[in-house]
């Protein structure tokens, strides 16, 4: 089954500044299969969603889902109070 991975950050980087790719895995995979095929085995590495939504590593996932990978962020905007 393919799936479509798309890269944001310095994951674009490490994937040579694509913005995203296609993984061929096996039915019955999972968010964690799809993430040792890219070599990112670290659980709390990255920011990890399907279809949209945040889903466990052992989400099984279908033809045609698209991962997105974010880098942690950290920071925020506070709004001022006058």
């Amino acid at each position: 089954m393919q799936i479509r991975v798309k890269l944001f950050g310095m994951m674009r980087d490490r994937f040579g500044d694509r913005s995203e790719l296609v993984l061929e895995l096996q039915p019955g995979a999972t968010l964690m299969d799809a993430r040792r095929e890219l070599g990112i085995e670290e659980e709390g590495y990255l920011v990890t969603i399907v279809n949209g939504r945040y889903v466990p590593m052992e989400h099984e996932l279908k033809d045609g889902d698209e991962i997105a990978l974010f880098p942690p962020v950290s920071g925020g905007w506070a709004a001022k109070k006058e």
